[in-house]
């Protein structure tokens, strides 16, 4: 009996050795095939905040955007202020009113107050709605520019540079890439989307 499992034992331990050497050589063999393929991929940068920031058509709509959000600012400082005001009206004038006048112009107020942060969170939707139709356009002109960069270079792969701790300036397309934006994308006009 104790011979038995001596061999048995002999065969647990032999079958991991066995594999582990079978793996070994599996990925002796594997290693070469994977460096063999990843020197053949091409990889290329695109810094796409620089693409945005540096087009014609980029800078027009960051621009527009800016200037879309301050106005936004403008009225919701307004009705803040307003607000506001009104908040001191009613404390100032407090011992002069009913119990139930006080009570109604501090419920109106409530509501003023409630309607604003809506109001507030509406505008940001907007803006926010607004920037992705803009960017929807020049992706639309973008696309076909990586498309042609990168077959023609050879790349079966783009990355972001802010992705990036380094790459070669020789891989980056950037400066290719808002040339050719600019040459087919022009400014264009972006229309605030209203909810």
């Amino acid at each position: 009996m104790k011979r038995v499992f001596a061999v048995n034992s002999l065969k647990v331990l032999a079958a991991p050795m066995t594999i582990g050497v079978l793996m070994a050589g599996s990925i002796g063999l594997a290693q070469p095939a994977a460096a063999q393929n990843a020197q053949a991929t091409t990889v290329l940068v695109m810094d796409e905040a620089r693409v945005i920031g540096q087009s014609a058509a980029g800078k027009s709509v960051m621009q527009q955007l800016k200037t879309m959000g301050e106005q936004m600012n403008t009225e919701l400082e307004r009705e803040s202020k307003a607000i506001a005001t009104e908040k001191d009206r009613i404390s100032s004038q407090r011992d002069q009113l009913t119990q139930v006048q006080l009570q109604q112009r501090v419920e109106a107020l409530g509501r003023r107050a409630q309607n604003f942060e809506q109001l507030m969170k509406t505008r940001g939707q907007e803006l926010e709605a607004t920037r992705a139709k803009a960017m929807e356009t020049i992706n639309k002109y973008l696309e076909p520019i990586l498309k042609e960069v990168t077959t023609r270079r050879g790349a079966e792969i783009l990355v972001d540079r802010s992705q990036l701790i380094y790459a070669n300036s020789s891989v980056d397309i950037t400066p290719e890439v808002i040339q050719k934006l600019d040459a087919t994308l022009k400014p264009f006009r972006v229309e605030r989307v209203s909810r």
